[in-house]
Protein backbone atom coordinates (compact mmCIF):
# COMPACT_ATOMS: atom_id res chain seq x y z
CA UNK A 1 0.00 0.00 0.00
CA UNK A 2 1.16 3.51 -0.81
CA UNK A 3 0.91 6.18 1.62
CA UNK A 4 -0.32 9.76 0.34
CA UNK A 5 2.23 12.61 1.38
CA UNK A 6 0.23 13.77 4.21
CA UNK A 7 0.01 10.36 5.53
CA UNK A 8 4.18 9.89 5.01
CA UNK A 9 4.95 12.77 6.63
CA UNK A 10 3.23 12.31 9.68
CA UNK A 11 4.90 8.78 9.72
CA UNK A 12 8.63 10.43 9.26
CA UNK A 13 7.82 12.81 11.91
CA UNK A 14 7.33 10.24 14.70
CA UNK A 15 10.65 8.81 13.40
CA UNK A 16 12.30 12.05 13.99
CA UNK A 17 13.00 12.94 10.36
CA UNK A 18 12.24 16.52 10.07
CA UNK A 19 9.37 18.00 8.24
CA UNK A 20 7.29 20.91 7.73
CA UNK A 21 4.63 21.56 9.66
CA UNK A 22 0.99 20.23 8.03
CA UNK A 23 -2.78 20.18 8.25
CA UNK A 24 -5.15 18.26 6.81
CA UNK A 25 -8.14 19.82 4.44
CA UNK A 26 -11.35 18.16 3.59
CA UNK A 27 -13.93 18.88 1.07
CA UNK A 28 -16.27 21.93 2.85
CA UNK A 29 -14.00 22.17 5.67
CA UNK A 30 -12.63 25.54 6.89
CA UNK A 31 -9.21 25.36 8.26
CA UNK A 32 -7.69 27.95 10.41
CA UNK A 33 -3.89 27.26 10.16
CA UNK A 34 -1.41 27.55 12.99
CA UNK A 35 1.46 28.91 10.68
CA UNK A 36 1.14 32.18 8.51
CA UNK A 37 1.37 32.46 4.68
CA UNK A 38 2.91 32.05 2.20
CA UNK A 39 1.33 28.01 2.10
CA UNK A 40 1.33 25.38 -0.76
CA UNK A 41 -1.77 23.26 -0.43
CA UNK A 42 -1.17 19.97 -2.28
CA UNK A 43 -3.52 17.44 -3.49
CA UNK A 44 -3.38 14.17 -1.58
CA UNK A 45 -3.36 11.52 -4.42
CA UNK A 46 -0.83 8.34 -4.97
CA UNK A 47 -0.15 9.16 -8.27
CA UNK A 48 2.99 10.96 -9.32
CA UNK A 49 3.74 14.14 -10.93
CA UNK A 50 1.32 16.19 -9.22
CA UNK A 51 3.35 19.49 -9.91
CA UNK A 52 3.23 18.64 -13.93
CA UNK A 53 -0.41 17.99 -13.36
CA UNK A 54 -1.42 21.23 -11.45
CA UNK A 55 -1.88 19.99 -8.25
CA UNK A 56 0.07 22.09 -6.05
CA UNK A 57 -0.91 25.41 -5.73
CA UNK A 58 0.92 28.25 -3.82
CA UNK A 59 -1.33 30.71 -1.92
CA UNK A 60 0.04 34.34 -0.52
CA UNK A 61 -3.20 35.60 0.56
CA UNK A 62 -5.80 33.90 3.49
CA UNK A 63 -8.39 34.45 1.09
CA UNK A 64 -7.02 32.72 -1.78
CA UNK A 65 -7.41 29.36 0.10
CA UNK A 66 -10.95 28.54 -0.48
CA UNK A 67 -10.97 29.19 -4.48
CA UNK A 68 -7.51 27.17 -4.71
CA UNK A 69 -9.07 24.10 -2.62
CA UNK A 70 -12.16 23.75 -5.00
CA UNK A 71 -10.02 23.87 -7.77
CA UNK A 72 -7.66 20.73 -6.41
CA UNK A 73 -10.42 19.26 -5.38
CA UNK A 74 -11.80 19.07 -9.17
CA UNK A 75 -8.70 17.81 -10.39
CA UNK A 76 -8.28 14.39 -11.48
CA UNK A 77 -4.84 13.77 -11.27
CA UNK A 78 -4.03 10.09 -13.10
CA UNK A 79 -7.42 9.80 -12.95
CA UNK A 80 -7.94 10.09 -9.26
CA UNK A 81 -9.60 12.81 -7.35
CA UNK A 82 -7.86 13.50 -3.67
CA UNK A 83 -9.90 12.65 -0.92
CA UNK A 84 -8.03 15.30 0.91
CA UNK A 85 -5.61 18.03 0.44
CA UNK A 86 -2.33 18.95 2.76
CA UNK A 87 -1.79 22.64 3.49
CA UNK A 88 2.46 23.59 4.81
CA UNK A 89 3.85 26.72 5.53
CA UNK A 90 5.90 27.53 1.89
CA UNK A 91 10.15 26.66 2.97
CA UNK A 92 12.72 29.19 1.99
CA UNK A 93 14.91 26.59 -0.20
CA UNK A 94 18.57 27.00 -1.12
CA UNK A 95 18.85 23.47 -2.82
CA UNK A 96 17.09 20.52 -3.39
CA UNK A 97 18.23 16.81 -3.19
CA UNK A 98 16.42 13.16 -3.21
CA UNK A 99 17.46 10.28 -0.74
CA UNK A 100 15.41 7.13 0.31
CA UNK A 101 15.78 3.77 1.19
CA UNK A 102 13.87 1.16 -0.91
CA UNK A 103 13.87 -2.71 -0.55
CA UNK A 104 14.60 -4.12 -4.05
CA UNK A 105 13.77 -7.29 -4.53
CA UNK A 106 16.11 -7.01 -8.45
CA UNK A 107 19.11 -6.35 -6.04
CA UNK A 108 18.47 -8.77 -3.28
CA UNK A 109 19.32 -6.31 -1.03
CA UNK A 110 17.92 -2.72 0.81
CA UNK A 111 19.09 0.45 -1.17
CA UNK A 112 20.11 3.52 0.58
CA UNK A 113 20.13 5.89 -2.57
CA UNK A 114 21.01 9.46 -2.50
CA UNK A 115 20.91 11.73 -5.54
CA UNK A 116 22.26 15.84 -5.61
CA UNK A 117 19.03 16.33 -7.36
CA UNK A 118 15.52 16.68 -6.20
CA UNK A 119 11.88 17.11 -7.63
CA UNK A 120 10.43 15.96 -11.02
CA UNK A 121 13.65 15.71 -12.51
CA UNK A 122 14.50 12.33 -10.72
CA UNK A 123 11.02 10.83 -11.15
CA UNK A 124 12.56 11.28 -15.03
CA UNK A 125 16.01 9.41 -14.45
CA UNK A 126 17.64 12.48 -15.19
CA UNK A 127 19.68 13.00 -11.89
CA UNK A 128 22.59 10.69 -11.02
CA UNK A 129 22.60 8.68 -8.24
CA UNK A 130 24.71 6.80 -5.66
CA UNK A 131 23.22 3.38 -4.66
CA UNK A 132 24.35 1.04 -1.83
CA UNK A 133 23.36 -1.92 -0.33
CA UNK A 134 22.52 -2.16 3.13
CA UNK A 135 23.99 -4.90 5.58
CA UNK A 136 21.13 -6.50 7.37
CA UNK A 137 19.89 -6.42 10.46
CA UNK A 138 21.96 -3.19 10.91
CA UNK A 139 21.32 -0.62 8.86
CA UNK A 140 23.49 1.38 7.00
CA UNK A 141 27.25 1.74 8.22
CA UNK A 142 28.73 4.50 9.05
CA UNK A 143 30.63 4.94 5.90
CA UNK A 144 28.16 4.31 3.80
CA UNK A 145 26.13 7.12 5.76
CA UNK A 146 29.14 9.30 4.76
CA UNK A 147 29.56 8.08 1.59
CA UNK A 148 25.55 9.51 0.32
CA UNK A 149 26.80 12.29 2.43
CA UNK A 150 29.76 13.77 0.32
CA UNK A 151 27.73 12.49 -2.80
CA UNK A 152 24.91 15.25 -1.85
CA UNK A 153 28.00 17.83 -1.19
CA UNK A 154 26.50 18.88 2.01
CA UNK A 155 28.46 21.12 4.56
CA UNK A 156 30.81 20.04 6.47
CA UNK A 157 28.45 20.97 10.06
CA UNK A 158 25.38 19.26 8.46
CA UNK A 159 27.18 15.92 9.12
CA UNK A 160 25.20 15.31 12.83
CA UNK A 161 21.71 16.05 11.15
CA UNK A 162 22.68 14.34 8.34
CA UNK A 163 23.59 11.14 9.95
CA UNK A 164 20.50 11.17 11.79
CA UNK A 165 18.16 11.47 9.62
CA UNK A 166 19.65 8.73 7.04
CA UNK A 167 19.41 6.28 10.66
CA UNK A 168 15.68 7.75 11.19
CA UNK A 169 14.88 6.36 7.66
CA UNK A 170 16.63 3.45 7.98
CA UNK A 171 14.97 2.68 11.54
CA UNK A 172 11.10 4.04 9.44
CA UNK A 173 11.81 1.18 7.22
CA UNK A 174 12.57 -1.56 9.66
CA UNK A 175 9.71 -0.91 12.23
CA UNK A 176 6.90 0.51 10.37
CA UNK A 177 6.98 -2.57 7.95
CA UNK A 178 7.45 -0.34 4.79
CA UNK A 179 9.14 -1.09 1.70
CA UNK A 180 10.16 2.51 0.32
CA UNK A 181 10.60 5.31 2.87
CA UNK A 182 11.30 8.50 0.40
CA UNK A 183 12.27 12.04 0.74
CA UNK A 184 12.00 13.77 -2.47
CA UNK A 185 13.30 16.53 -2.49
CA UNK A 186 15.02 16.73 0.56
CA UNK A 187 16.35 20.24 0.62
CA UNK A 188 18.57 22.60 2.39
CA UNK A 189 17.03 25.42 3.66
CA UNK A 190 18.21 29.25 3.64
CA UNK A 191 18.55 28.65 7.27
CA UNK A 192 21.05 26.24 6.86
CA UNK A 193 18.28 22.97 7.95
CA UNK A 194 17.90 20.00 6.56
CA UNK A 195 13.39 19.14 5.78
CA UNK A 196 11.24 16.32 4.34
CA UNK A 197 9.89 19.28 1.93
CA UNK A 198 8.18 15.78 0.24
CA UNK A 199 7.86 12.18 1.18
CA UNK A 200 6.59 8.98 0.46
CA UNK A 201 5.75 5.28 1.68
CA UNK A 202 5.21 2.51 0.61
CA UNK A 203 3.82 -0.58 3.42
CA UNK A 204 4.65 -4.22 2.70
CA UNK A 205 0.92 -5.76 2.99
CA UNK A 206 2.64 -8.91 4.32
CA UNK A 207 4.67 -6.93 7.09
CA UNK A 208 1.26 -4.82 8.31
CA UNK A 209 -0.41 -7.91 9.01
CA UNK A 210 2.21 -8.68 11.61
CA UNK A 211 2.40 -4.78 13.15
CA UNK A 212 -0.32 -4.84 16.04
CA UNK A 213 -2.92 -2.87 14.98
CA UNK A 214 -2.76 0.01 17.01
CA UNK A 215 0.63 0.71 15.88
CA UNK A 216 -0.38 -0.04 11.97
CA UNK A 217 -0.21 2.35 9.26
CA UNK A 218 -3.85 3.85 7.72
CA UNK A 219 -4.26 5.38 4.79
CA UNK A 220 -6.51 3.44 2.45
CA UNK A 221 -8.06 7.44 1.58
CA UNK A 222 -7.05 7.03 -1.79
CA UNK A 223 -7.81 3.20 -2.26
CA UNK A 224 -10.90 2.86 -5.29
CA UNK A 225 -14.43 1.78 -3.04
CA UNK A 226 -13.85 -1.45 -4.47
CA UNK A 227 -10.16 -1.99 -3.19
CA UNK A 228 -10.74 -0.19 0.27
CA UNK A 229 -13.82 -2.95 0.78
CA UNK A 230 -11.20 -5.97 0.22
CA UNK A 231 -8.74 -4.28 2.10
CA UNK A 232 -11.20 -3.88 5.36
CA UNK A 233 -11.78 -7.95 4.07
CA UNK A 234 -8.75 -8.74 4.72
CA UNK A 235 -7.59 -9.96 0.51
CA UNK A 236 -5.49 -8.25 -1.78
CA UNK A 237 -7.43 -6.60 -4.75
CA UNK A 238 -6.04 -4.11 -7.22
CA UNK A 239 -8.32 -2.84 -9.90
CA UNK A 240 -7.85 -2.96 -13.30
CA UNK A 241 -9.48 -1.54 -16.87
CA UNK A 242 -11.90 -4.73 -17.43
CA UNK A 243 -14.81 -6.70 -16.89
CA UNK A 244 -13.76 -10.07 -16.02
CA UNK A 245 -13.63 -10.22 -12.15
CA UNK A 246 -11.28 -12.81 -11.86
CA UNK A 247 -10.27 -14.98 -8.65
CA UNK A 248 -7.83 -17.33 -8.45
CA UNK A 249 -5.13 -18.66 -5.94
CA UNK A 250 -1.07 -17.50 -6.37
CA UNK A 251 -0.16 -14.16 -7.40
CA UNK A 252 1.68 -16.61 -11.05
CA UNK A 253 -1.37 -17.91 -11.86
CA UNK A 254 -3.73 -14.79 -11.66
CA UNK A 255 -0.83 -13.07 -14.01
CA UNK A 256 -0.83 -16.00 -16.46
CA UNK A 257 -4.83 -15.69 -16.18
CA UNK A 258 -4.57 -11.91 -16.65
CA UNK A 259 -2.82 -12.04 -19.59
CA UNK A 260 -5.01 -14.92 -20.80
CA UNK A 261 -7.78 -13.08 -20.72
CA UNK A 262 -6.08 -10.05 -22.53
CA UNK A 263 -5.08 -11.79 -25.21
CA UNK A 264 -8.74 -13.20 -25.91
CA UNK A 265 -10.47 -10.06 -25.95
CA UNK A 266 -11.55 -10.29 -22.51
CA UNK A 267 -9.46 -7.68 -20.03
CA UNK A 268 -9.58 -8.60 -15.97
CA UNK A 269 -11.12 -6.25 -13.84
CA UNK A 270 -9.00 -6.41 -10.95
CA UNK A 271 -6.16 -9.13 -9.60
CA UNK A 272 -7.41 -10.55 -6.64
CA UNK A 273 -5.38 -13.58 -5.22
CA UNK A 274 -6.80 -15.37 -2.45
CA UNK A 275 -3.87 -17.37 -1.63
CA UNK A 276 -4.63 -19.92 0.69
CA UNK A 277 -7.66 -17.88 1.93
CA UNK A 278 -10.17 -20.16 -0.23
CA UNK A 279 -12.06 -21.09 2.08
CA UNK A 280 -15.80 -20.50 3.13
CA UNK A 281 -14.99 -17.14 4.45
CA UNK A 282 -12.66 -16.10 2.31
CA UNK A 283 -14.84 -17.08 -0.88
CA UNK A 284 -17.84 -15.71 0.62
CA UNK A 285 -15.84 -11.95 1.14
CA UNK A 286 -13.48 -12.21 -2.42
CA UNK A 287 -17.39 -12.78 -4.56
CA UNK A 288 -19.41 -10.27 -2.61
CA UNK A 289 -16.61 -7.59 -3.51
CA UNK A 290 -16.44 -8.51 -7.28
CA UNK A 291 -20.72 -9.01 -7.58
CA UNK A 292 -20.62 -5.27 -6.23
CA UNK A 293 -17.71 -4.18 -8.21
CA UNK A 294 -20.32 -1.98 -10.85
CA UNK A 295 -17.37 -2.82 -13.63
CA UNK A 296 -17.65 -6.73 -13.25
CA UNK A 297 -20.01 -8.05 -15.33
CA UNK A 298 -18.61 -11.92 -15.14
CA UNK A 299 -16.58 -13.44 -12.64
CA UNK A 300 -13.59 -16.41 -13.80
CA UNK A 301 -12.58 -18.61 -11.20
CA UNK A 302 -9.42 -20.44 -11.33
CA UNK A 303 -8.09 -22.64 -8.80
CA UNK A 304 -5.06 -25.06 -8.67
CA UNK A 305 -5.34 -27.62 -6.27
CA UNK A 306 -1.92 -27.69 -4.80
CA UNK A 307 -1.62 -27.85 -0.53
CA UNK A 308 -5.65 -26.54 -1.62
CA UNK A 309 -7.91 -28.90 -1.84
CA UNK A 310 -10.02 -28.17 -5.11
CA UNK A 311 -12.93 -30.46 -3.28
CA UNK A 312 -12.64 -28.32 -0.54
CA UNK A 313 -12.75 -25.05 -2.34
CA UNK A 314 -15.60 -26.55 -4.37
CA UNK A 315 -17.84 -27.58 -1.37
CA UNK A 316 -17.05 -24.01 0.33
CA UNK A 317 -18.24 -22.00 -2.84
CA UNK A 318 -21.09 -24.50 -2.75
CA UNK A 319 -22.23 -23.02 1.46
CA UNK A 320 -21.34 -19.89 0.09
CA UNK A 321 -23.67 -19.76 -3.03
CA UNK A 322 -26.36 -21.66 -0.77
CA UNK A 323 -28.18 -23.00 -3.93
CA UNK A 324 -29.40 -19.84 -4.95
CA UNK A 325 -28.66 -18.50 -8.72
CA UNK A 326 -25.20 -16.16 -8.45
CA UNK A 327 -25.71 -12.64 -8.65
CA UNK A 328 -23.36 -12.75 -11.66
CA UNK A 329 -22.08 -15.00 -13.84
CA UNK A 330 -19.20 -17.44 -12.19
CA UNK A 331 -17.18 -19.46 -14.69
CA UNK A 332 -14.71 -21.78 -12.91
CA UNK A 333 -12.18 -23.82 -13.74
CA UNK A 334 -10.69 -26.35 -11.42
CA UNK A 335 -7.41 -28.43 -12.02
CA UNK A 336 -4.73 -30.25 -9.68
CA UNK A 337 -5.38 -31.85 -5.89
CA UNK A 338 -9.12 -32.32 -5.62
CA UNK A 339 -10.06 -31.43 -9.17
CA UNK A 340 -11.77 -34.42 -10.14
CA UNK A 341 -14.28 -34.38 -7.30
CA UNK A 342 -14.60 -30.35 -6.64
CA UNK A 343 -16.08 -30.51 -10.37
CA UNK A 344 -18.27 -32.61 -9.97
CA UNK A 345 -19.91 -31.29 -6.73
CA UNK A 346 -20.34 -28.16 -8.27
CA UNK A 347 -21.67 -29.88 -11.55
CA UNK A 348 -24.25 -31.09 -9.37
CA UNK A 349 -25.49 -27.63 -8.19
CA UNK A 350 -28.00 -27.33 -10.88
CA UNK A 351 -27.17 -23.53 -11.12
CA UNK A 352 -27.57 -21.79 -14.29
CA UNK A 353 -25.29 -18.96 -13.70
CA UNK A 354 -22.56 -21.47 -12.82
CA UNK A 355 -20.34 -22.58 -15.68
CA UNK A 356 -17.88 -25.09 -15.04
CA UNK A 357 -15.36 -25.75 -17.62
CA UNK A 358 -12.05 -27.95 -17.35
CA UNK A 359 -9.53 -26.31 -19.37
CA UNK A 360 -8.73 -22.70 -19.83
CA UNK A 361 -9.84 -22.95 -23.42
CA UNK A 362 -13.21 -24.01 -22.52
CA UNK A 363 -13.56 -21.23 -19.96
CA UNK A 364 -12.90 -18.53 -22.62
CA UNK A 365 -15.68 -20.11 -24.89
CA UNK A 366 -18.12 -19.91 -22.12
CA UNK A 367 -16.48 -15.76 -21.85
CA UNK A 368 -17.42 -15.61 -25.63
CA UNK A 369 -21.14 -16.78 -25.42
CA UNK A 370 -21.58 -14.90 -22.04
CA UNK A 371 -20.74 -11.57 -23.03
CA UNK A 372 -18.92 -9.87 -25.81
CA UNK A 373 -15.31 -9.15 -26.53
CA UNK A 374 -14.79 -5.51 -26.54
CA UNK A 375 -12.47 -2.85 -25.16
CA UNK A 376 -11.50 -2.71 -21.33
CA UNK A 377 -13.66 -0.19 -19.31
CA UNK A 378 -12.13 2.85 -18.86
CA UNK A 379 -11.09 2.91 -14.84
CA UNK A 380 -8.38 5.40 -13.06
CA UNK A 381 -5.11 3.92 -12.88
CA UNK A 382 -2.45 4.08 -10.18
CA UNK A 383 0.51 3.97 -12.23
CA UNK A 384 3.84 1.84 -11.83
CA UNK A 385 4.25 1.32 -8.00
CA UNK A 386 7.96 0.26 -7.84
CA UNK A 387 10.19 2.52 -6.19
CA UNK A 388 11.77 5.46 -8.24
CA UNK A 389 14.93 4.70 -6.53
CA UNK A 390 15.14 0.88 -8.04
CA UNK A 391 13.81 2.15 -11.59
CA UNK A 392 16.78 5.04 -12.05
CA UNK A 393 19.26 4.96 -14.04
CA UNK A 394 22.24 5.31 -10.88
CA UNK A 395 25.86 5.69 -10.18
CA UNK A 396 26.42 2.89 -7.34
CA UNK A 397 30.06 3.12 -5.20
CA UNK A 398 28.67 -0.86 -4.03
CA UNK A 399 29.30 -3.79 -5.71
CA UNK A 400 26.13 -6.06 -6.67
CA UNK A 401 25.61 -8.90 -4.41
CA UNK A 402 26.93 -11.58 -5.93
CA UNK A 403 24.97 -14.02 -7.71
CA UNK A 404 23.61 -17.47 -5.67
CA UNK A 405 25.90 -19.91 -6.19
CA UNK A 406 24.87 -23.11 -8.15
CA UNK A 407 23.40 -26.48 -5.82
CA UNK A 408 26.05 -29.03 -5.89
CA UNK A 409 28.70 -26.72 -7.24
CA UNK A 410 30.84 -24.72 -4.29
CA UNK A 411 27.46 -23.87 -2.82
CA UNK A 412 24.60 -24.86 -1.39
CA UNK A 413 23.69 -28.59 -1.23
CA UNK A 414 22.48 -30.48 -4.28
CA UNK A 415 18.87 -30.63 -4.65
CA UNK A 416 19.05 -34.44 -4.24
CA UNK A 417 20.92 -36.42 -1.99
CA UNK A 418 23.07 -38.99 -3.30
CA UNK A 419 21.31 -42.73 -3.78
CA UNK A 420 17.66 -41.49 -2.52
CA UNK A 421 15.55 -44.38 -4.25
CA UNK A 422 18.22 -46.67 -4.77
CA UNK A 423 18.86 -49.84 -2.99
CA UNK A 424 21.26 -49.76 -0.16
CA UNK A 425 23.78 -52.51 0.49
CA UNK A 426 21.43 -54.51 2.65
CA UNK A 427 18.68 -54.21 -0.31
CA UNK A 428 16.37 -51.55 1.14
CA UNK A 429 15.43 -48.22 -0.65
CA UNK A 430 17.68 -45.27 0.71
CA UNK A 431 15.26 -42.93 1.69
CA UNK A 432 14.57 -38.97 1.62
CA UNK A 433 15.04 -38.48 5.39
CA UNK A 434 12.10 -35.39 5.65
CA UNK A 435 11.93 -33.48 9.56
CA UNK A 436 9.01 -31.06 9.72
CA UNK A 437 8.94 -27.77 11.17
CA UNK A 438 5.61 -26.75 13.01
CA UNK A 439 4.48 -30.39 13.15
CA UNK A 440 1.90 -30.22 15.56
CA UNK A 441 0.09 -27.27 13.68
CA UNK A 442 -3.13 -28.59 11.83
CA UNK A 443 -1.71 -28.17 7.84
CA UNK A 444 1.74 -29.33 9.14
CA UNK A 445 0.02 -32.73 10.36
CA UNK A 446 -2.09 -33.48 7.42
CA UNK A 447 0.97 -32.59 4.82
CA UNK A 448 3.23 -34.66 7.13
CA UNK A 449 0.79 -37.33 6.85
CA UNK A 450 0.82 -36.99 2.67
CA UNK A 451 4.26 -36.95 2.71
CA UNK A 452 4.33 -39.69 4.83
CA UNK A 453 1.71 -42.17 2.69
CA UNK A 454 3.65 -40.91 -0.68
CA UNK A 455 6.78 -41.97 0.96
CA UNK A 456 5.78 -45.07 2.58
CA UNK A 457 4.94 -46.06 -1.19
CA UNK A 458 8.18 -45.02 -2.65
CA UNK A 459 11.07 -43.51 -1.17
CA UNK A 460 10.67 -40.80 1.59
CA UNK A 461 10.29 -40.61 5.36
CA UNK A 462 8.89 -38.19 7.87
CA UNK A 463 11.68 -39.10 10.76
CA UNK A 464 10.94 -35.89 13.54
CA UNK A 465 9.23 -32.87 13.68
CA UNK A 466 10.48 -29.83 15.64
CA UNK A 467 7.33 -27.83 17.72
CA UNK A 468 9.05 -25.37 20.36
CA UNK A 469 7.48 -26.09 23.85
CA UNK A 470 6.25 -29.35 22.34
CA UNK A 471 8.78 -31.57 22.76
CA UNK A 472 8.42 -35.16 24.07
CA UNK A 473 4.98 -35.58 21.93
CA UNK A 474 4.52 -37.52 18.87
CA UNK A 475 2.07 -36.57 15.96
CA UNK A 476 1.22 -39.81 14.10
CA UNK A 477 4.15 -41.76 15.19
CA UNK A 478 6.18 -38.97 14.62
CA UNK A 479 8.50 -37.84 17.12
CA UNK A 480 8.50 -34.12 17.84
CA UNK A 481 11.77 -31.86 19.85
CA UNK A 482 11.51 -28.63 21.01
CA UNK A 483 14.26 -27.65 18.51
CA UNK A 484 15.83 -28.50 15.80
CA UNK A 485 19.58 -29.34 17.16
CA UNK A 486 17.98 -31.53 19.69
CA UNK A 487 16.21 -33.57 16.76
CA UNK A 488 19.37 -33.80 14.91
CA UNK A 489 20.94 -35.59 18.11
CA UNK A 490 18.26 -38.26 17.57
CA UNK A 491 17.83 -38.37 13.72
CA UNK A 492 19.58 -38.12 10.24
CA UNK A 493 17.90 -35.59 8.15
CA UNK A 494 17.95 -34.84 4.52
CA UNK A 495 15.47 -31.50 4.39
CA UNK A 496 13.14 -30.10 6.65
CA UNK A 497 9.61 -28.85 5.42
CA UNK A 498 8.46 -25.34 7.03
CA UNK A 499 4.91 -24.92 7.75
CA UNK A 500 5.44 -21.85 10.44
CA UNK A 501 3.50 -19.02 10.64
CA UNK A 502 4.89 -15.94 8.85
CA UNK A 503 6.06 -14.00 11.83
CA UNK A 504 8.66 -16.84 12.79
CA UNK A 505 9.42 -18.67 9.68
CA UNK A 506 12.58 -15.97 8.73
CA UNK A 507 13.95 -17.29 12.23
CA UNK A 508 12.58 -21.13 11.52
CA UNK A 509 14.68 -20.98 8.20
CA UNK A 510 17.91 -19.67 9.86
CA UNK A 511 17.80 -22.50 13.00
CA UNK A 512 17.97 -25.20 10.27
CA UNK A 513 20.49 -24.09 8.73
CA UNK A 514 22.55 -23.09 12.06
CA UNK A 515 21.91 -26.77 13.20
CA UNK A 516 23.22 -27.65 9.34
CA UNK A 517 20.17 -29.53 7.81
CA UNK A 518 21.27 -29.12 4.00
CA UNK A 519 18.28 -28.17 2.51
CA UNK A 520 15.31 -26.53 3.89
CA UNK A 521 11.95 -26.29 1.83
CA UNK A 522 9.68 -23.02 3.08
CA UNK A 523 5.90 -23.58 2.80
CA UNK A 524 4.86 -20.27 4.23
CA UNK A 525 3.73 -17.45 2.64
CA UNK A 526 2.48 -13.87 3.70
CA UNK A 527 6.59 -13.38 4.98
CA UNK A 528 7.76 -10.06 4.86
CA UNK A 529 10.33 -8.99 2.22
CA UNK A 530 12.31 -7.59 4.57
CA UNK A 531 12.58 -10.31 7.20
CA UNK A 532 13.23 -12.60 4.08
CA UNK A 533 16.08 -10.01 2.82
CA UNK A 534 17.42 -10.35 6.37
CA UNK A 535 17.24 -14.28 5.88
CA UNK A 536 18.79 -14.60 2.78
CA UNK A 537 21.68 -11.99 3.75
CA UNK A 538 21.86 -14.63 6.66
CA UNK A 539 22.43 -18.02 4.06
CA UNK A 540 25.02 -15.94 1.77
CA UNK A 541 27.76 -18.55 2.78
CA UNK A 542 25.58 -21.17 3.95
CA UNK A 543 25.78 -24.40 2.96
CA UNK A 544 21.76 -25.35 3.10
CA UNK A 545 19.56 -25.31 -0.18
CA UNK A 546 16.74 -22.98 0.44
CA UNK A 547 13.86 -23.61 -1.88
CA UNK A 548 11.06 -20.99 -1.31
CA UNK A 549 9.21 -19.51 1.02
CA UNK A 550 6.05 -19.21 -0.33
CA UNK A 551 6.14 -22.88 -2.22
CA UNK A 552 3.85 -25.57 -3.01
CA UNK A 553 7.15 -27.87 -1.93
CA UNK A 554 9.30 -30.48 -4.23
CA UNK A 555 8.11 -33.85 -5.53
CA UNK A 556 10.24 -36.39 -7.16
CA UNK A 557 8.16 -38.86 -9.02
CA UNK A 558 8.05 -42.21 -7.47
CA UNK A 559 10.37 -41.05 -4.90
CA UNK A 560 9.10 -38.74 -2.46
CA UNK A 561 7.26 -35.94 -1.84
Amino acid sequence: MRLCEHASKELFSLAGIPVPPGVAVRPGERVRPPFAPPWYLKSQVAAGGRGKAGGIARIEDPDELEAAAMRLFGLAIGGERPPFLRLEPAADVAREMYLSVAVSRSRRAVALTAGRQGGVDVEDGSSDMLVQHVRLPQGPAPHQVRAAFFHLGLPAGLWGDFSALAGNLFAVLADRGLLLAEINPLVLTAQGMLLALDGKAEVDDNAAALIPAEARVRDAGHLDPVERAARDRGLALVKLPGFVGLLANGAGLAMATMDRLNFAGFPAANFLDVGGAADEAGLDAALSILFRDPAVRVVLINLYGGILSCEKVALALARVLGGREPEKPIIARLAGNGAEKGLAALGTLGLSGLRVVPDMDAAMAELAETLPKGDPVPRPGRGDQASDAARAVVLSESPSPRPPAVPGQGGPAPLLPPHVGEPGPDGAMRPMRIMVQGITGKTARLHARLMAEYGGLHAGKVVCGVTPFRGGQDVDGVPVYDGVRRALAGHEVDVSVIFVPAAHAPDAILEAADAGVPRVVCITEGIPQLAMLEALSALRDSPTLLIGPNTPGIIVPGRFK
